[in-house]
């Protein structure tokens, strides 16, 4: 049946009564309403959600879930009541609105505006005409895209299934000073001495003479893609020595920002502050390809440091 409202429209399937659904995973569950009189009125009620893929009703509850009918379990209820339905997506074609800027699917109940582009809700991924519930852990798959990011899980390189996602030390090849921000220590400089900056063998030296509290940059490289998990900070100077902020960029333009780390303020004189990876655990795993760009805002101006870098991600 087609289920209609006053500003888009979804086609949703309903299974035969006497039959529930039970989710791969419990974090599927979006939400349950417990006072609804109808299916119809469930079907409505994920109709209106983007993220509802597949309802139940139970009256009077309606249970939603974020996940298709193909990622669950359809089995007998014990009451011939229980309906299950869900939103159709293998037969609609979304290409002339995806990725567009937002005023074309204003009106489309299947993708939703993200940075002023149409995009497919979370936990689906685009398969070139329309979005799929990402799988869980054994599914098969071809691309990462395709499995639940947001539990680390990846496809696997190996037997092609969703698995959880391996944390390595990314192999850093080398770093260096952007182009695009070379000359800043340069057009600071009134005395002749230049900012001094060297990175060997992952440590990130910094000689700042002036008094200038300017950001410093740092161009890292890799060969691989990874999805960034965190990473590990060592600081070798004194505490007013420590960066204040620490932003991710994932393109060397500074466009794209992957993280942002505040850094605390220690005043004990403590020399060689190490902070564990889990200080810098990263809720929305950003994915990086191959560059990383650092900006690092100091503390205090007159700062001759050096720090090593230890990134950490999940092979993607």
């Amino acid at each position: 049946m087609d289920m209609i409202s006053t500003d888009f429209m979804s086609y949703i399937h309903v299974y035969d009564s006497g039959v529930n659904y039970i989710p791969t995973d419990p974090v599927e569950l979006i939400c349950i309403h417990s006072s609804v009189l109808s299916l119809v009125q469930c079907a409505v009620l994920c109709h209106k959600d983007a993220r509802c893929h597949t309802f139940v009703s139970d009256l009077p509850s309606c249970r939603l879930y974020e996940s298709s009918p193909q990622t669950g379990s359809l089995v007998s209820s014990a009451s011939h009541d229980t309906i299950v339905g869900s939103i159709i997506y293998d037969n609609i074609d979304l290409t002339s609105k995806y990725n567009q800027s937002c005023d074309h699917c204003a009106q489309d109940r299947y993708l939703v505006c993200r940075n002023g582009t149409c995009q497919c809700p979370v936990q689906t991924y685009w398969t070139n005409q329309t979005c799929q519930s990402q799988s869980f852990t054994g599914a098969p798959c071809n691309s990462s895209k395709q499995c639940r990011n947001d539990l680390g899980l990846v496809c696997s390189r190996e037997n092609k299934t969703c698995t959880p996602m391996s944390v390595v030390r990314i192999p850093v090849i080398g770093g260096t000073l952007p182009a695009q921000f070379s000359n800043l220590g340069i057009e600071l400089n009134t005395t002749g001495d230049e900012w001094w900056r060297a990175f060997d063998n992952n440590i990130y030296t910094i000689w700042n003479p002036h008094s200038y509290l300017v950001p410093a940059y740092l161009w890292i490289t890799f060969d691989d893609k990874y999805l960034l998990s965190s990473f590990q900070l060592t600081i070798y100077g004194d505490a007013w020595h420590d960066p204040k902020t620490i932003y991710v960029y994932l393109d060397e333009n500074a466009m794209y920002l992957g993280q942002l780390f505040t850094y605390p303020a220690i005043n004990n004189g403590t020399y060689y502050l190490t902070l564990s990876p889990s200080l810098f655990n990263i809720t929305n795993n950003p994915l990086a390809t191959n560059q990383l760009l650092l900006m690092i805002n100091p503390w205090e101006t007159n700062q001759v440091w050096g720090c090593e870098f230890t990134f950490f991600g999940g092979l993607y």
